[in-house]
């Protein structure tokens, strides 16, 4: 979640790409077509994995890696949800990010 983000994290995306890009960034959120589209992704990755999460020894391979903008974070929520618990998130990595 966003909760999660570290603050450094944040302070050096905002000192790279100064003020205007993070007022944008924080009003570019998910639309009601994006969080559906997001749930079925995760219902759709779930259905994928279950092979590989299902064998053992197999159930930390899989991790979900997201940078930090705002709706890849979002989505990030979204689809996390919809897959099982041994899914490892990765924290958000600025590198990630567009642009």
């Amino acid at each position: 979640t966003h909760d999660c983000l570290p603050h450094q994290v944040r302070l050096e995306e905002y000192q790279q790409r100064g003020p205007s890009f993070e007022a944008v960034n924080e009003r570019q959120v998910l639309t009601p077509l994006g969080r559906q589209q997001a749930a079925l992704a995760g219902e759709r990755l779930g259905a994928m994995l279950q092979p590989v999460l299902q064998a053992a020894g197999r159930e930390g391979d899989v991790r979900l890696h997201v940078s930090t903008l705002t709706r890849a974070m979002e989505t990030a929520d979204i689809i996390a949800a919809r897959l099982p618990a041994s899914v490892q998130r990765v924290a958000p990595d600025s590198n990630l990010s567009e642009g």
